[in-house]
């Protein structure tokens, strides 16, 4: 349980590793000079399917982490892992 909240935080808090990684290609994106900003509009298409698949699972990882909380529910260490 430890481990899965660790990474849940990871994915969530805006200074965590995804975070600072998202910020780093969104500043990128702005830096572009390619015609029409076609590197700007693909970079940040590419991050909101990222951030749209995170949401996803950062929502999986938090049901978990209330069941174990609130509800006593054993983690299914392999879904834990995928």
């Amino acid at each position: 349980m430890l481990r899965l909240g660790q990474v849940y935080k990871q994915i969530n808090v805006p200074f965590g590793r995804l975070g600072l990684n998202t910020l780093k290609i969104s500043t990128h994106a702005l830096e572009s000079h390619s015609t029409n900003d076609t590197a700007y509009t693909d970079l940040e298409d590419q991050l909101e399917s990222w951030i749209e698949e995170r949401d996803a699972l950062a929502n999986q990882m938090r049901k978990m982490l209330e069941g174990v909380e609130f509800s006593d529910e054993p983690i299914d260490e392999a879904r834990a892992k995928d």
